[in-house]
C-alpha cells in the first residue's frame, strides 16, 4: 500500500496489520514513487489510525530506491551484474514520507523506519498525530528520523529508542516507557503525559523551545502520583529554554488514575524541570 501515483492519499479507516507468515508482515509505503527521474519532494498519507494484529506485525516506511542507468566514466570499476559500459545510479532527489493520523487511532507495535532497507537512509518520515478525538499508540521500534509532531489528540510513543525530534502545539503527548530521549523539543500548545508507574522523565539532548503556558489545563495529565515525592520530569542540557516561567509555580491537579486531589509545585534550574505533589 503506498500513497498513490506519487501525490498525497487518504485512507479514513485504520490501517490494519498482521503477519502473514512466520517471517512476513505488511507493509505500508510512504513514498512509492519509483520513476527513474521522480521529483517529488514529500508525500502525505492521511489514515485513521495504525493497528497491529499481531506482536511486532508490520512496518512503515519510505523507499527511495528511483535508479537509472548510466555511462560509466573513464576509470570506474565495472560491476558484473550491470550491463557492459552501464552502471546503476540513484535518481538525484531525495523524497521523504509524511504519516499523519486523522482518525480514532490504534496500537501499533510494528516498526516505523526510513527505508526498507538499513543501505540506503533517504527519504525521511514524519509523524503528525492530528484527530481531536483520537488516540495512536506507537509501542514498536521507532527508528525514523523525521518530526513527530502532535497537534490534537493522543499520541503516545514507544521509549525504546532516541527520538529526532518532537513537536507539540496541541494535543497530548505520552511514552511507554521510564525515559524518553529526543533530540530536540518544541512546546506551544498542548501537554505531556506522565503516568508514575511507567514513566519518569523526557530528556532533551539538544534545543528545547518552550512557550506552553503553566496554568493551561492541559499542560500535564498526571497519575499514579506518590505524595511528597520529587519528580524529574524534564531534563536538558540547553539553559536557553523558557521553562523557567514554571519556576514556583503551584498548580491544583487530579491524579488521572485515583481521582486524589494534589497541589503540584514546580522547580526549574538550568537542566530540569521537577514537581512535588501536596496532598490537598
Amino acid at each position: 500500500m503506498a500513497t498513490s501515483k506519487g501525490k498525497n492519499a487518504a485512507i479514513k479507516g485504520a490501517v490494519k496489520f498482521g503477519g502473514f507468515s512466520e517471517k512476513r508482515t505488511g507493509i505500508l509505503v510512504l513514498n512509492n514513487d519509483k520513476n527513474p527521474e521522480g521529483k517529488l519532494a514529500n508525500q502525505t498519507l492521511k489514515v485513521g489510525g495504525l493497528a497491529s494484529l499481531s506482536q511486532n506485525a508490520g512496518i512503515v516506511s519510505t523507499i527511495t530506491d528511483a535508479k537509472k542507468f548510466v555511462d560509466l566514466k573513464k576509470g570506474e570499476a565495472q560491476n558484473p551484474q550491470y550491463p557492459n559500459g552501464k552502471k546503476l545510479i540513484g535518481d538525484e532527489f531525495i523524497r521523504a514520507g509524511t504519516l499523519e493520523i486523522t482518525g480514532e487511532g490504534g496500537e501499533f507495535s510494528g516498526e516505523i523506519r526510513d527505508n526498507l532497507n538499513d543501505c540506503d537512509k533517504r527519504g525521511r518520515v514524519c509523524v503528525v498525530m492530528n484527530s481531536p478525538n483520537g488516540k495512536q499508540v506507537l509501542s514498536g521500534r521507532l527508528s525514523y528520523t523525521g518530526a513527530t509532531e502532535v497537534k490534537s489528540g493522543t499520541l503516545v510513543v514507544s521509549g525504546s529508542s532516541p527520538m529526532s525530534e518532537i513537536k507539540i502545539s496541541g494535543g497530548m503527548l505520552g511514552f511507554d516507557s521510564e525515559i524518553l530521549t529526543v533530540k530536540n523539543l518544541s512546546w506551544s500548545a498542548g501537554g505531556i503525559i506522565f503516568d508514575f508507574s511507567k514513566n519518569r522523565t523526557l530528556n532533551v539532548l539538544e534545543d528545547i523551545n518552550v512557550s506552553a503556558i503553566p496554568e493551561a489545563l492541559d499542560t500535564f495529565s498526571f497519575s499514579n502520583i506518590a505524595a511528597r515525592k520529587a519528580y524529574t520530569i524534564l531534563s536538558f542540557e540547553s539553559k536557553k529554554n523558557a521553562l523557567a516561567a514554571f519556576g514556583g509555580k503551584k498548580l491544583e491537579i487530579t491524579d488521572a488514575a485515583t481521582n486524589k486531589a494534589y497541589d503540584a509545585v514546580f522547580g526549574a534550574s538550568d537542566t530540569s524541570l521537577t514537581v512535588v505533589f501536596l496532598p490537598k
